[in-house]
């Protein structure tokens, strides 16, 4: 039995016992099975609304799986056809992340996306720094070094 069925017998018991409602006690059971009715009801409806909500969380989880599927579908093919050559890679001398700067970044005026610190750059010989580090950046600290 639910227990909206469950409070329905009890109150069919109560109304069954013909409970005196002069006596305090039994004005207190029939006040107390008007409660849980109440709280049967409550119950009810939010469960009810937690199945439609469970609902829209899997239609919009279906809705993003798709949307994924395709984002990431079409990664592969911008993976294969990223050419490095056009760009020089440059790391943020504040959080070390990499970056790539096409020729429409003026090196001297370079914003980290990752940090939003402002540092400039200048660019190597094929691409790469005349260290030795195997970076394509260019050290801040005033040296070519490390």
């Amino acid at each position: 039995m639910t227990i909206s069925e469950r409070v329905a017998y009890t109150k069919g018991l109560a109304e069954g016992f013909g409970l005196d409602e002069s006596k305090n006690e039994c004005r207190l059971i029939k006040e107390l099975i008007e409660i849980v009715d109440e709280l049967a009801s409550d119950l009810e409806d939010a469960n009810r609304e937690i199945e439609r909500l469970n609902d829209y969380i899997e239609e919009i989880d279906e809705d993003l799986g798709d949307l994924e599927s395709y984002t990431y579908e079409d990664d592969d093919e911008y993976d294969d056809d990223f050419d490095d050559s056009d760009f020089i890679s440059a790391e943020c001398p504040s959080c070390g992340e990499t970056i790539y700067l096409d020729d429409s970044v003026d090196p001297d005026d370079v914003t980290c996306p990752a940090c939003g610190a402002k540092f400039s750059c200048e660019p190597f010989e094929d691409n790469e720094c005349d260290c030795g580090c195997g970076h394509h950046h260019h050290h801040d600290d005033g040296e070519d070094g490390e």
